[in-house]
């Protein structure tokens, strides 16, 4: 008899252990999935030719929404300690855009962050496909006389276009941008740099984290 008590007492005992290690590894993988679903946050890259409005468009969706707001180039210039025209005039451009290509790595570690990009960053490397794969791209499109009419009074501080006269400015643009188009057409939307519904950013910041990084087809919002 007490040998069967012990035997009834060990296997309740068991029964137990397995039943508090079943809770414990619930408890571990709720724990888990919670942490997951919080890494997920929201990342947008804005990128287009210079002069379409990305800083603009990113400080405005940045207030509206409660984001934080990256202009890579300030973000460069800010742990560089030099201006993008001084880093041009001492490294060159191929050695910029390979710091570019490491700064950008840097900001599409963050999260909850609508990122606007230099002219050129999406046409280096793979600069697109890591922006696509790190969070939603929009391609802000302007037409080259919007372009011209805005960067011809605004040429300072660009160091591709600081030493040309108006004719020359809008031929740059304009075979410059049919160079760079392609890459730019690679983004997940495309909006027109005049539009400020918001219609597009309504849907992708209001729509539930999980989403926000799935691949889907180029948006073009009229």
């Amino acid at each position: 008899k007490v040998s069967m008590v012990i035997f009834v007492l060990l296997v309740r005992i068991g029964a137990m252990i397995q039943v508090a290690m079943i809770r414990q590894i619930h408890t571990i993988h709720t724990t888990h999935t919670k942490i997951i679903t919080t890494m997920i946050g929201k990342k947008i890259y804005l990128i287009g030719y210079m002069g379409c409005g990305k800083t603009y468009t990113g400080r405005r969706i940045s207030d509206k929404y409660g984001l934080q707001f990256i202009d890579l180039d300030a973000y460069i210039e800010k742990r560089q300690f030099k201006t993008i025209p001084q880093l041009f005039q001492e490294r060159g451009e191929e050695e910029f855009r390979k710091l570019e290509r490491a700064m950008l790595e840097e900001v599409s570690a963050m999260e909850d962050v609508i990122i606007s990009t230099g002219g050129g960053t999406a046409c280096f490397f793979d600069n697109i496909e890591l922006m696509n794969q790190t969070g939603e791209t929009i391609y802000l499109q302007a037409s080259v006389d919007t372009l011209f009419d805005y960067l011809k009074t605004a040429k300072k501080g660009r160091p591709l276009l600081a030493q040309k006269n108006d004719e020359e400015l809008y031929e740059f643009i304009n075979e410059n941008l049919k160079k760079r188009e392609p890459y730019y057409l690679q983004a997940r939307h495309i909006l027109d740099s005049m539009d400020e519904s918001d219609l597009l950013f309504d849907e992708l910041l209001n729509s539930h984290p999980s989403n926000s990084l799935k691949r889907s087809k180029p948006t073009a919002v009229p």
